[in-house]
């Protein structure tokens, strides 16, 4: 994620050198966090195939709304813009994005498990059915 997010910073200008750090903690600490915690939640609610695809959709479609969360929040934090303005805008932005995300994840989710079933399965009393 850090090497994608230089490249996008030094060859298209996006987001900045100087945000990098902001940027790596967003999309690389935040929201896999939130991501996995959501999927154990919902698989935890729903132990079905469904509930696997459905918990892998929201889990990436929540990661992306918190990371553009976070980022509302820093950029609020650091007085560039206020919370009430950059909040919404943000949110609403990566929530349309986010639809992508979770579909992504859905499907990519549903290769594994029809190629590689195995790698679904935690050793030795996992629990991630």
């Amino acid at each position: 994620m850090t090497l994608v997010l230089v490249i996008q910073a030094l060859a298209f200008g996006d987001g900045g050198v100087l945000v990098l750090g902001a940027n790596v903690f967003n999309m690389a600490v935040v929201a896999p966090f939130v991501g996995y915690g959501t999927y154990c939640l919902a698989r935890g609610l729903v132990r079905s195939d469904v509930g696997r695809f459905v918990g892998a959709f929201v889990a990436g479609w929540l990661a992306v709304v918190a990371a553009a969360a976070a980022c509302a929040a820093q950029l609020a934090l650091s007085g560039t813009i206020p919370l009430a303005v950059v909040l919404p805008a943000m949110a609403a932005v990566h929530a349309l994005i986010g639809v992508g995300e979770g579909l992504i994840t859905a499907l990519a989710l549903g290769a594994i498990r029809a190629s590689r079933p195995d790698l679904l399965e935690l050793a030795r009393g996992g629990t991630a059915r």
